[in-house]
């Protein structure tokens, strides 16, 4: 009886795993392996044991391959448009062309100059780094001035020279030259004529 109680204890573990995996159910009753009345050996009556087999899950299917594979276009790009290009500054009909800063008095004495001229600071400045800005004219206010910006140039006061590129340039007396002269006295008064004499060219190259 202990080696069966073994085999019959071997044969439960069995069962329980199985039925711990899910593999299959067994329903097992030790009590009808006892002898049956009237016979000395033990036969397991076959008719009872009863086995109620689990359907095995079945294995993942692998996806559907399609037979034609999709063809995907590709999403047009949006291009952005360029922004809009700086409109070009409007050439200055005139500039002044001085080769250093001019004193407070100098800037007097420009100001209404410019004014006379029925034009603005912004409209003709005073340039006084080189090279000289695109503009339709200069005015070069002084020898040392006509030095710096064209140094290959020579011209007396009140003349027009053409400069490189062609652009016409009025050569003229420098504000700073004038102020030398005594305030009021007739040096100072006839240089004054001499300058503006020759900026009335420009107002006539340039009319308002």
């Amino acid at each position: 009886m202990e080696a069966l109680d073994k085999i019959l204890e071997g044969f439960e573990a069995a069962l329980e795993l199985e039925r711990s995996l899910g593999v299959r159910s067994l329903q097992f009753d030790r009590s009808l392996l006892e002898p049956l009345p009237g016979s000395g050996d033990l036969e397991p009556n076959a008719a009872v044991l009863e086995t109620s087999a689990l359907p095995l899950s079945e294995p993942s299917k692998p996806p559907a391959v399609e037979s034609h594979p999709r063809i995907v276009e590709p999403r047009p790009r949006t291009i952005e448009p360029p922004p809009p290009a700086a409109a070009p500054q409007a050439l200055r009909d005139f500039v002044f062309l001085h080769h250093r800063a001019l004193s407070p008095k100098g800037n007097e004495m420009m100001a209404k100059i410019i004014v006379a001229m029925n034009r603005t600071a912004e409209e003709a400045p005073v340039v006084i780094h080189a090279p000289a800005p695109p503009a339709k004219a200069y005015v070069v206010l002084g020898s040392l001035a006509l030095k710096m910006f064209f140094p290959n140039e020579q011209a007396t006061p009140g003349s027009w020279i053409s400069v490189p590129g062609g652009v016409p340039a009025l050569v003229t007396y420098s504000p700073e030259y004038i102020l030398r002269f005594q305030e009021g006295a007739i040096a100072q008064r006839e240089v004054k004529k001499k300058m503006w004499d020759s900026l009335k060219g420009v107002i006539a190259r340039f009319p308002r």
